[in-house]
């Protein structure tokens, strides 16, 4: 099937870290919301590969364009980080400085636009129902310490444009896919 969308693996290779992060946090304890589901790695590839596959050539296309793009990776690389860094964010044996509320701003713009709040709202945070409050608030403020504002200009004009659009929609898609797929 991978014949069908040549360009498939290249979308797994740069834009299934985010969909494989969701499986490892829902496998971990003591996040783990299903105590008897476990999805191994290899599974969680089969599972977003055939989701790729499922999706428009022409939407590959852009969404790999994008990620190999400068913004792209380099949000791609951010994300990496910061979801490296939660464990100890809410552990409190790491911090980061809190945002001015202009550029708090523009980050929140930024999460709008690119369906992070969306994201962050459909995954349980088990046993602090306020881990998502506290993830969301170091999250703005760690984009906000590493991203300038054109950057962030750069990054909601693409979420905002009618591509942008799409690709949100399909992560959204694929982040509920792998909620039902435990049983969320």
């Amino acid at each position: 099937m991978a014949d069908a969308h040549p360009d498939v693996d290249t979308l797994l290779d740069s834009g299934s870290e985010n969909p494989k992060r969701i499986f490892a946090a829902l496998n971990a304890e003591p996040t783990k919301p299903k105590k008897d589901v476990v999805i191994s790695p290899q599974e969680a590839h089969a599972f977003i590969r055939a989701r790729y596959e499922a999706l428009d050539p022409s939407a590959i296309k852009q969404a790999v364009t994008f990620l190999n793009s400068e913004p792209g990776i380099k949000q791609r690389e951010l994300s990496k980080e910061f979801s490296q860094l939660v464990p100890q964010l809410l552990s409190g044996t790491a911090s980061i400085d809190s945002a001015s509320s202009e550029k708090a701003k523009k980050v929140e713009e930024f999460f709008r636009a690119a369906g992070a709040v969306e994201a962050l709202k459909s995954i349980p945070y088990s046993p602090d129902p306020t881990s998502k409050d506290r993830v969301y608030k170091h999250a703005v403020d760690f984009y906000a310490s590493k991203l300038s504002n054109d950057e962030l200009d750069t990054l909601v004009a693409h979420y905002s444009s009618q591509e942008g659009k799409a690709a949100v929609a399909a992560a959204l898609s694929l982040t509920k896919e792998i909620l039902n797929e435990y049983g969320i």
